[in-house]
């Protein structure tokens, strides 16, 4: 009947299966009764029935007392079932499988040490209680998945050694305490541990290198401290250690291993010595912001690494001798840095796809080389200067922040195709917006606090946020300035040219003409000045012997006449 459509709340009467007596498999999953309905006691009261799968059927209520003892696997997932497990559950000597995910029940586990051949106990998103010891008998269990309950006991060693065991996930519960000695040793062949999510205390042993077939370690967001220890497993892909109280790592893994992703952020950790220098083994996305790290980071260490994040930490200075090709994002955020050394950190990271050193004391970063592969880039609040280059070579950038910085010149005006956002406020840019853009993506624009001006062009109409506020555009702004996220003024009257006054063209026209005629009449008087001085002087000097006055006077004159 699996996956068939049942509708109505008679879809499974009460006395349905009275008769049944032989039947061996019932499988209702996924079929929807239509509102809530009981499960049929007279099902669980079937001598031969071996597998019952009630998932995702709207059942609700308590779970009726299970007396089926050739009952191997018994699903129950995502309904709204509440109060206790039976505690006839323990007595069925056949069971294997029981998954209960996604339910309400409540109470603690039973004791099932009467099912020698359990394999798998799926009993997650509930609201169970207490601990899970009552399994650590069931030395055949190869699958615990206890998460996203209240269980607030401690962690139980298991009898014996638990050879086929491997998952345990106890994730986001209330478990507290230490990890008691020889946990680790109890469950050798673990590869998925999750114990995420409590309250859990005191150091990790260094025994937990013993599991050489760990997969996937998560211990995060607990109270952890001490030392992050190695793991060795070849087959190790992922370790989250984030969120605890660890004050130096250890952590080494098996060169053999191909490894996805190490985090170690939000601890305690000061020493940047042995971060990447000492590993075996390079994760692809290596997590280590929020810690107090101080120092140089040099990336030389991380050469194989494709996504690394150390934000918001004391790191002093970056250096980045040598090539990056397989780094895809770089995280720098709210450190100490004054330098990265050298500055064209995206030409030696040609497939990096998000950059942010934002929040640090950078002076020099090459923007104009590399990046075309880019799809995020913050330099917000360093001490970068200079122009800003063009947007439109990063063809694949869809977010850009130069906010905060001493940028200067005019902002681009080709921007790229696929931009949603473009920050650019308190700087220096002059010059004014783009009258185009080319993105049909553009969602917001800041460029605030600049000296900016002309006319703002329509297209920020479009957008959900604009903030062109303390710069000089002109008016009039677009209508839509103003409303709900569109702030654009105030704005100031633009520049009148002569155009705009043609009366005064006019005057000018006029006033120019005269002046040509004075001129004119100017050089034409100072010619003939010119001639009669050369007449007067010639007659002077025939008369020097006898009219010495008449020259004195002629010389007076004609000094006055070229004066």
């Amino acid at each position: 009947m699996g996956g068939n459509l049942f509708t109505g709340a008679a879809a499974l009467p009460s006395g349905l299966f009275t008769n049944l007596t032989n039947l061996r498999k019932f499988d209702f999953g996924g079929v929807d009764t239509g509102p809530p309905a009981f499960i049929p006691a007279d099902l669980f009261s079937l001598p031969l029935i071996e597998s019952i799968d009630l998932g995702s059927s709207n059942f609700y209520g308590p779970l009726p007392s299970l007396n089926t003892p050739m009952l191997e696997s018994l699903t129950l997932y995502f309904n709204n079932l509440s109060g206790n497990i039976p505690e006839s559950l323990g007595n069925l000597s056949r069971l294997v499988y029981v998954n209960m995910r996604g339910n309400m029940m409540e109470g603690t586990i039973p004791p099932l040490e009467a099912s020698p051949f359990l394999t798998d106990v799926q009993f997650m998103d509930n609201q169970l209680s207490g601990d899970f010891c009552s399994l650590e008998t069931n030395t055949r269990l190869e699958k615990i998945v206890l998460s996203g309950n209240k269980l607030d006991g401690s962690l139980c060693v298991f009898e014996g050694v638990m050879r086929n065991l491997h998952t345990l996930i106890l994730s986001d519960n209330q478990l507290s305490g230490g990890i008691p000695d020889g946990f680790f040793n109890s469950i050798p062949f673990a590869e998925f541990i999750f114990l995420d999510g409590n309250d859990l205390t005191g150091t990790l042993s260094f025994d937990i290198g013993i599991l050489n077939k760990l997969v996937t370690l998560d211990v995060s967001h607990n109270s952890f401290s001490g030392t992050i220890p190695p793991l060795f497993s070849r087959d190790l892909a992922a370790a989250y250690f984030n969120n605890n109280k660890f004050e130096d790592c250890a952590f080494r893994g098996s060169a053999a291993a191909t490894m996805n992703a190490l985090d170690i952020s939000n601890n305690f950790l000061t020493s940047l010595s042995g971060l990447g220098s000492d590993l075996s083994i390079l994760p692809k996305s290596y997590i280590a912001h929020s810690n107090p790290l101080v120092g140089v980071l040099n990336l030389t260490y991380f050469s194989t690494v494709e996504e690394l994040d150390f934000h918001n930490t004391s790191i002093s200075a970056v250096f980045a001798h040598v090539d990056l090709p397989s780094l895809e994002l770089l995280n720098l955020s709210n450190c100490q840095i004054t330098e990265i050394d050298p500055p064209n950190i995206m030409q030696k990271a040609p497939e990096l796809e998000d950059l942010d050193v934002s929040f640090n004391s950078i002076s020099s970063l090459e923007l104009d080389i590399g990046g075309a592969m880019l799809e995020s880039l913050s330099v917000r609040s360093n001490a970068l200067s200079g122009t800003i280059t063009s947007l439109k070579r990063f063809s694949k950038l869809q977010g850009v922040d130069f906010s905060m910085n001493s940028f200067s010149g005019s902002l681009p005006q080709d921007w790229g195709p696929q931009l949603w956002v473009v920050l650019a406020s308190d700087n220096m840019l002059q010059g004014k917006l783009p009258e185009y853009v080319e993105s049909e993506q553009l969602r917001v624009v800041d460029v605030s606090s600049n000296a900016m001006s002309g006319y703002v062009p329509g297209w920020v109409c479009q957008l959900d946020y604009v903030d062109l506020s303390e710069n000089g555009f002109y008016c009039p702004l677009p209508e839509c300035c103003g409303e709900n996220a569109i702030m654009c003024g105030p704005c100031m009257d633009a520049p009148r040219s002569i155009t705009d006054y043609p009366w005064k063209i006019v005057y000018i026209a006029v006033g120019g003409l005269l002046v040509l005629v004075l001129v004119a009449a100017v050089l034409l008087t100072k010619t003939r000045l010119g001639k009669e001085v050369d007449r007067v002087v010639g007659y002077g000097s025939l008369m020097r012997a006898g009219a010495s006055r008449t020259i004195f006077v002629t010389d007076i004159t004609i000094m006055g006449t070229l004066g």
